[in-house]
Parts: structure tokens; C-alpha cells; sequence
């Protein structure tokens, strides 16, 4: 038997009218329905307002495959500092494994001492901020390796961080991948990618430049 859990972010589907008669109880349970056709798969769903986000290390435990569905708007992220927009405007993931990839080229201009957070300033000036996990300060580093030090210079898509997503479950905290702009007065127009990604390869959001908009 093949344990399948289907993952949604159920935020499209909700949103876009046309979306929703196609898909009005998610593309998860669409997914699901044709999957458990099969003799030999046991299928479950979960989604972003599931308690957790649908996913525990118990669920994980007894899980084979993950077909994984959705990007995630940043006021959706379960920390108030974050959700609010104080620290800037931007988009989260919720990642599969456990390895994080630069948004953008540029150069890296810091990694905190917890090795949770890296800030990144981009060929075009904008100032953004990778933030892996929430309240995973807390950790005091455990779990966190550093690919990348202040000062160098990265590609979109190069490794800034490996983490043992095993812990952030274990300690009980969500595993949001947060990216920031943190000088959003840089930029003009903002808009975020939703649907499954690949990590270091998907477009999780464009933006336009201020000085991109005055040309």
C-alpha cells in the first residue's frame, strides 16, 4: 500500500471564481478522488487552515509520497510580526525538504548568529530577508547549516541554508520559509506566485523596481 498525502494551501480556490467551479472543495480533493480509484494507495489531505497546516511528524511518519500544492501570501504566516507586514512585503513556502535557495542574485549582507535569517541585497538594490521557520530563534542555531557567509555573492536558486526540518517539527514550530522585501519602498509592484514550486527553480514572485517604473 502507497501512503499519499495530498497538500493544498486551499487559498486559490477560495479567491478566484473561476478557480472555485472547477475546483470547489480544492484541487486536493480533485487529486485525492482520483488517486484512491487505485486499489494500492491510501490517500489523505490536509491544507493551510488544518491545525499545524495539515502536517505533523506523526502524519509525515505515515506518509510515503507528498504531492504538494501552493505558495503562500505572507500575511497568511502564523507570526503576528510577520503576518502584519512590519517587516516588509513578501510570500512564503512551506518546504518539503530541507534545503533553502537564494530568491535572488546578489550579495549576502547577513547571516544571524542563530543561523535562522539571511538578508540579501539584489543586483537592482532591493533588500530582502530569508527567514527560515517562525520563532526558530529559539533555537539557537541547532539544526541550521550555513552554505553561504557576509559577503558573498549568489545566484537565485544557489543554496543559502541547509535545516533539519525534523527539528522545527519535534520543538512544535511551523515550518514557514519567509522571504521579505524589507525596503519595500524600492519597490512599485508586487505580485506573488501561487501553485506548486520547485525549489531554487519556481518563481515564487516578481516585482518591479521604483526606479524601473520612473523609465
Amino acid at each position: 500500500m502507497i501512503r499519499v498525502l495530498v497538500w493544498n494551501e486551499f487559498r486559490h480556490e477560495k479567491s478566484d471564481e473561476r478557480v472555485a467551479r472547477v475546483y470547489p472543495d480544492g484541487i486536493h480533493k480533485t487529486i485525492a478522488e482520483f488517486l484512491s480509484k487505485e486499489e494500492d494507495i491510501e490517500v489523505r489531505t490536509a491544507c493551510l487552515d488544518d491545525e499545524n497546516c495539515g502536517i505533523t511528524k506523526e502524519i509525515l511518519d505515515e506518509t510515503d509520497v507528498i504531492i504538494w500544492w501552493g505558495h503562500i501570501a505572507h500575511k497568511e504566516v502564523p507570526d503576528e510580526v510577520f503576518s502584519s507586514g512590519m517587516l516588509g512585503i513578501g510570500a512564503a513556502v512551506l518546504p518539503q525538504n530541507g534545503t533553502v535557495y537564494a530568491p535572488v542574485s546578489g550579495n549576502v549582507i547577513s547571516v544571524s548568529d542563530a543561523r535562522h535569517a539571511y538578508s540579501i541585497v539584489s543586483e537592482d538594490g532591493v533588500e530582502l530577508m530569508v527567514h527560515i521557520g517562525i520563532d526558530t530563534v529559539t533555537l539557537g542555531g541547532r539544526g541550521f547549516v550555513p552554505m553561504v557567509a557576509e559577503g558573498d555573492a549568489v545566484r537565485a536558486g544557489d543554496a543559502l541554508a541547509r535545516v533539519d526540518l525534523n527539528i522545527l517539527k519535534d520543538e512544535k514550530l511551523p515550518l514557514h520559509i519567509v522571504v521579505l522585501i524589507t525596503n519595500p519602498e524600492s519597490v512599485s509592484d508586487f505580485s506573488m506566485r501561487t501553485g506548486k514550486g520547485l525549489g531554487g527553480k519556481s518563481e515564487l514572485a516578481v516585482y518591479q523596481t521604483t526606479d524601473q517604473k520612473k523609465e
